[in-house]
């Protein structure tokens, strides 16, 4: 039989290892779909900085089977000249699935006012020129979408 100390100790130890550790932080994941190796390992990069995880895709069809087989992937940040298919017909295929809600930006050597409406009409919502390109300014536009967590 314990005696009254003993019983102390070990209900003390009993609620030192009951205590849980910290909560992990979510790690958020983003698709980043660019077909120059140069451009995306720079979008790549200013992502990862900010914590997030990154899928990466070299066209809008490769982009497509990396959403199907990550769905926990939260924001897609796009080029739109690519092979196969074009940062356009990825926004639109994106729009026309059940991924409606499913934010995308665009970084584009494209930078015309007429570039910019038709990728917004397609279902873009934000669009950021190569030649701006930033990494303070690139996630100031997806810390819209995702939350500043850095």
């Amino acid at each position: 039989m314990l005696k009254g100390t003993e019983l102390a100790n070990l209900t003390q130890g009993r609620r030192a290892t009951a205590v849980r550790a910290p909560a992990t932080k979510r790690v958020r994941t983003v698709l980043c779909v660019e077909d120059s190796p140069i451009i995306r390992a720079l979008v790549v990069e200013a992502l990862n900085s900010h914590g997030l995880r990154v899928i990466e895709a070299s066209d809008g069809k490769e982009a497509l089977s990396q959403l199907e087989a990550h769905p926990e992937v939260e924001l897609v940040v796009t080029d739109i000249e690519m092979p196969r298919l074009d940062g356009i017909g990825l926004i639109a295929a994106i729009r026309a699935s059940g991924n409606k809600r499913l934010p995308t930006v665009v970084v584009s050597n494209r930078g015309s006012d007429e570039d910019k409406k038709r990728a917004l009409t397609a279902g873009a919502d934000a669009y950021l020129v190569k030649s701006e390109f930033s990494q303070a300014g690139l996630w100031s536009i997806i810390s819209r979408f995702l939350g500043d967590h850095s």
